[in-house]
């Protein structure tokens, strides 16, 4: 028996929890509220194995566990099931086992970073019988897809409503960045970006991995001001 998600899982994560979710109410994981659903699909959908015990907050990701294997096994031996199966991380041989062998995380985009950058695989599962993944690599592969294309239209408009939540918030939140920026220079750490974000705006969204659609980054900093600069329309793809 193997269960299938997208990114992973927490130590809130049961198939009961799962069989509850409501999901007709949910259209983009930008415009996820602080509820019990929203926080099961958070965990489902950005969630990463780890090395470690327990589960921990996934600050990579700014959002969803790093969950370790003893995780893994209590939700596995809870339901009877013999396999996790995952996506979500790119590998270079296009799949790879974790937590003695309980997790099998697959990823089927060949080329994710470059030409050459790594495998593509995909999973047969057939029943009594191990799992068998297949590797392949796409022989014609261009340049590597921006944040924007990989975005969906309808990701694109929450992106746009979460810039707009921003701008309305625009006066608190500078009074907060600059709390943070102790030479007045414009640039605040990541962190801080996100810490300030979440506590004016009560979003719990991925800061850190939508900086480049809301800000420009100068000296691996965060310049606060230009997400207030730059266009908030559909579709606007801020940074490379």
């Amino acid at each position: 028996k193997v269960l299938v998600v997208h990114g992973g899982i927490s130590e809130n994560v049961t198939v009961d929890s799962i069989e509850k979710i409501n999901r007709t109410n949910f259209v983009s994981v930008l415009s996820l509220q602080l509820e019990d659903d929203s926080n099961q699909i958070r965990d489902l959908l950005w969630s990463d194995p780890y090395s470690d015990t327990g589960c921990a907050l996934n600050n990579l990701r700014g959002g969803g566990a790093l969950f370790g294997a003893d995780v893994t096994k209590h939700l596995l031996e809870s339901h009877d099931f013999d396999l996790l199966v995952r996506s979500h991380q790119s590998k270079k041989e296009g799949f790879e086992y974790t937590h003695n062998g309980k997790v099998l995380t697959v990823f089927s985009a060949s080329n994710y970073y470059g030409i050459n950058s790594n495998l593509g695989a995909y999973v047969k599962l057939s029943g009594g019988r191990r799992p068998h993944c297949v590797q392949f690599q796409a022989k014609r592969s261009g340049k590597g897809l921006t944040m924007s294309q990989q975005v969906s239209s309808v990701e694109e408009c929450a992106l746009r409503e979460l810039r707009e939540k921003l701008v309305g918030s625009k006066e608190k939140l500078i009074e907060e960045y600059k709390k943070r920026d102790d030479g007045l220079t414009g640039l605040i750490s990541i962190e801080d970006w996100v810490a300030v974000n979440l506590a004016v705006t009560g979003l719990s969204v991925p800061w850190r991995l939508l900086r480049g659609h809301l800000v420009q980054m100068r000296f691996a900093k965060v310049d606060y001001l230009s997400g207030f600069a730059l266009s908030n329309g559909c579709g606007t793809r801020l940074n490379k």
